[in-house]
């Protein structure tokens, strides 16, 4: 977001922003005659519990995450097709 902002201040635009000491949270860049109203917001800042307990967080009903091999995703195994996935390791 930091980077944004200096891109759009470098053009000579100065946005209006929502900080909270060094974090960034919102940049708004009012509507011109060139283009309309644009809104960055950094949702990674906004929402208050980590990755792992937003499921439980909002109440989500979501199926758990299936696994995969990625150890088994090497040069050798390129091309192959397997009967079934390798077992966990």
């Amino acid at each position: 977001m930091v980077m944004v902002f200096r891109e759009i201040y470098l053009k000579g635009v100065v946005p209006s922003m929502i900080r909270r000491g060094n974090k960034l949270y919102e940049l708004k860049i009012p509507r011109n005659n060139k283009c309309n109203e644009v809104i960055f917001r950094d949702s990674y800042n906004l929402c208050p519990v980590a990755l792992g307990k937003l499921i439980g967080a909002f109440g989500l009903q979501v199926t758990e995450k299936q696994f995969f091999p990625h150890l088994a995703n090497i040069p050798e195994n390129y091309g192959r097709t397997l009967q079934q996935l390798p077992l966990k390791y």
